[in-house]
C-alpha cells in the first residue's frame, strides 16, 4: 500500500512538472507572438512620414465616382496609420509630370517618404520610334529617392496589350535594372485585376474595360496591391 501510494505520488509529481513546463512553453509562445505583433506594428508606424500618390483620372475620386476614403491607396497603405497620405492626382496628368512632381518632393522633403506613381496609359509618355518606355523614368526616380532616403513604388492603373518592342537592344538593360526597383508590372494593373474579378468600371458603357473603377473596383485593387507590397516595402 505504501509502495502504491509512493508510486502514485511520483506520477502526480511528474504530471505537475510536465504541466508546468507546458504552461511555461505556452506563455513563452504567447509572449513571442505579442512581441512579434508589436514589432510589426512599430515597423509600419515609423517607416514613412508621408505617402504621396501621383496619378491621373484612374486615381481621382471624382471620375471614379467615389470618395477619397474609398480609393485604392487608402486600402493598399492602411497599415501605415501614422503616415499622411497626400494625393497628387489630376485627370489627364502626363506621366512625365508625375515623375517631375515626385522628383520635386524627393528633394524638398527630409523625412523618409513613399512616392507612389500610379501610371495611366503609357501613350502619355514621350514616344520612341517603336513604342513607349516607362522603365527609364522608374530607374532615374528610384536612384534619386534612394539618395535622399525615400522609397518609390510604381504600378499601373490602365493597361493595353504590349505597347513596345521588348527585345529592342536599347531597352534590355532597362528591363534588367527595373527588376531591382519597386515596380509592379502591367500584369497587376487595376484594369486587369478588376477584369479578372468580373468587376466593371463605373463608366463601362463609354470606355469598356478601360474605364474608371468605382468603390468596388477601388477596394479590390487596393487589397491586391496591399498583398503585393507588404514584403516589397518592408
Amino acid at each position: 500500500s505504501q509502495v502504491s501510494s509512493a508510486r502514485n505520488s511520483r506520477i502526480v509529481t511528474v504530471h505537475l512538472v510536465q504541466q508546468t513546463q507546458t504552461d511555461k512553453r505556452n506563455e513563452h509562445s504567447e509572449v513571442s507572438d505579442v512581441r512579434e505583433h508589436i514589432l510589426s506594428a512599430c515597423k509600419y508606424l515609423l517607416m514613412y512620414s508621408k505617402i504621396f500618390i501621383y496619378g491621373d483620372s484612374f486615381s481621382d475620386p471624382r471620375l471614379c465616382q467615389t470618395t477619397q476614403d474609398h480609393m485604392w491607396y487608402r486600402v493598399a497603405f492602411s497599415n501605415y496609420a501614422n503616415s499622411e497620405i497626400v494625393p497628387r492626382t489630376k485627370p489627364g496628368m502626363a506621366t512625365d509630370n508625375m515623375f517631375l512632381l515626385a522628383g520635386h518632393d524627393c528633394v524638398t522633403h527630409s523625412e523618409p517618404c513613399l512616392m507612389v506613381i500610379a501610371l495611366g496609359p503609357l501613350q502619355r509618355i514621350a514616344m520612341y520610334e517603336d513604342g513607349w518606355y516607362d522603365q527609364e523614368h522608374v530607374i532615374k526616380l528610384t536612384a534619386l529617392a534612394k539618395s535622399r532616403g525615400h522609397t518609390v513604388l510604381v504600378l499601373h492603373m490602365s493597361h493595353m496589350d504590349t505597347e513596345h518592342y521588348e527585345r529592342h537592344p536599347l531597352t534590355r538593360p532597362l528591363q534588367t535594372e527595373v527588376a531591382n526597383c519597386n515596380y509592379i508590372t502591367t500584369e497587376h494593373s487595376c484594369a486587369l485585376v478588376c477584369e479578372k474579378a468580373n468587376i466593371r468600371p463605373v463608366d463601362f458603357a463609354e470606355y469598356g474595360a478601360q474605364g474608371h473603377h468605382g468603390p468596388e473596383g477601388q477596394q479590390h485593387f487596393g487589397a491586391h496591391i496591399k498583398g503585393l507590397t507588404e514584403e516589397m516595402l518592408t
